[in-house]
């Protein structure tokens, strides 16, 4: 698994550099499901896994740790608010919600605000500008989407998301060629994982980053970008199998 990783760590090294800590986390996903599609074992990406969640949780501890005497912080002062502020959500703490928490108040009241059935227009618009939620036709779209329509309508793009995913996974699945689908898989992990974090981090549930909702939020290259996906996982869908296809990954010789 080394050199899957390095090749891995690259882009995500350039991407932290920006800083863009949000998007450098959705390669590891994307990797562990890909290296699953090509047949990695269970047990060693499971084990993987736990070494890397072990590992990433001693980073942000020694970083807020090490950011209180501002003294070498491996995340950057901004990163650090947003995980105490989680931090504070959960505990109830309620001195910083005009600062480091606003953002994450102010969704959470959308989110309540919407109930069952969501609002008309003008009454949700009315809400919406008067709660001042920063990012709310990117980061925090889906607050807007919930408090719109309602659980209702945030069911449905959930299950939109849903179709979606199982389309791709099927169009993997029914792929006999190898690069096409560890590529649809890829692309799988990635957005599935980038939905989770946006959904999560506007619940209260993770810290918030600058993340999109996959063809939600608005956006220029983002956008861009998931249409290109839409592109490729066509591309692999259109290409089907010739009968009596040798099976993917089967590289000896013919038996």
């Amino acid at each position: 698994l080394i050199i899957p990783a390095f090749i891995a760590f690259v882009p995500m090294g350039l991407i932290l550099v920006e800083p863009d800590l949000g998007t450098a986390l959705l390669f590891m996903p994307s990797l562990l499901a890909m290296l699953v599609a090509a047949g990695a074992k269970l047990v060693h990406v499971i084990g993987t896994c736990a070494l890397g969640g072990v590992f990433g949780l001693g980073i942000v501890a020694a970083s807020l740790f090490f950011a209180q005497a501002e003294k070498y912080p491996l995340l950057r002062p901004h990163q650090v608010e947003r995980i105490e502020a989680v931090i504070d959500s959960w505990q109830g703490d309620e001195r910083f919600v005009d600062s480091r928490g606003f953002q994450g108040r102010q969704a959470k009241m959308l989110l309540g605000a919407g109930g069952f059935a969501g609002h008309d227009e003008e009454r949700a618009r009315a809400l919406i500008n008067f709660s001042s939620l920063p990012e709310r036709h990117n980061d925090m779209i889906f607050a807007v989407v919930l408090n719109r329509f309602g659980f209702v309508g945030s069911a449905i793009m959930l299950a939109l998301y849903a179709v979606w995913f199982v389309g791709a996974l099927f169009t993997a699945g029914v792929s006999k060629d190898p690069f096409g689908r560890i590529i649809v898989v890829g692309f799988v992990g990635m957005l599935a994982t980038q939905a989770m974090i946006n959904i999560g981090m506007t619940l209260g549930l993770l810290p918030i980053t600058g993340m999109t909702l996959p063809f939600v939020s608005y956006g220029g290259s983002s956008l861009l970008m998931n249409f290109v996906m839409v592109g490729l996982i066509l591309s692999v869908g259109l290409r089907r199998p010739e009968r009596l296809w040798r099976d993917s990954f089967e590289f000896g010789a013919t038996r």
